[in-house]
């Protein structure tokens, strides 16, 4: 599979999130649950008006890592990210999310959840994610929805995903972001 890597400023995000909202054609959750961090700001643009929730993946940021990340060239942090998914093994397991009173209450009262995220490596999270939301609200449709999926053969795929398989994306939260 060849990689690519795309620079999101925010205009760049924006036009990305309306491609994806696009996507989702007409789809109205009555809930879109974010996965922190990308994934909220993603479901904010992409539905509003929707009620929202928060679940946190538990990923760590290495600030550090940024400071002397954005200096760099942006080929070699391109070269650097390419690299890193080559490198990276397959996340094996992710503690299941844990669901707030709040948000299991409104899952039940939902009839179409959507989950939605920035990006899909493993598919651990999201896959996690899905178990937790269908277990929590067995009578609700829960679909998901993703700018991008970076790996071949991600645990799961999500409904909707608005670039082709191995697009790594840098996001204006992005760690190498240049600023």
């Amino acid at each position: 599979m060849s990689r690519r890597v795309l620079t999101l400023d925010h205009e760049g995000l924006a036009g990305a999130c309306r491609r994806l909202e696009s996507l989702c054609g007409g789809l109205r959750p009555d809930l879109v649950v974010g996965i922190a961090e990308g994934g909220v700001e993603v479901a904010r643009r992409i539905f509003p008006q929707a009620d929202h929730c928060l679940i946190d993946s538990s990923r760590r940021r290495n600030s550090l890592k940024g400071k002397w990340l954005s200096m760099l060239p942006v080929w070699l942090l391109d070269l650097l990210r390419m690299l890193e998914m080559r490198l990276r093994r397959r996340s094996s397991s992710v503690s299941p999310p844990v669901l707030s009173e709040n948000l299991i209450h409104k899952a039940r009262r939902a009839e179409c959840i959507l989950i939605v995220d920035d990006a899909v490596d493993s598919g651990a999270t999201l896959q996690a994610t899905l178990q937790a939301l269908r277990a929590a609200a067995p009578g609700a449709r829960v679909l998901s929805a993703v700018l991008t999926v970076t790996r071949c053969n991600p645990r799961v795929r999500p409904d909707f995903c608005c670039y082709p398989e191995g697009t790594l994306l840098r996001f204006p939260w992005s760690l190498d972001v240049k600023k």
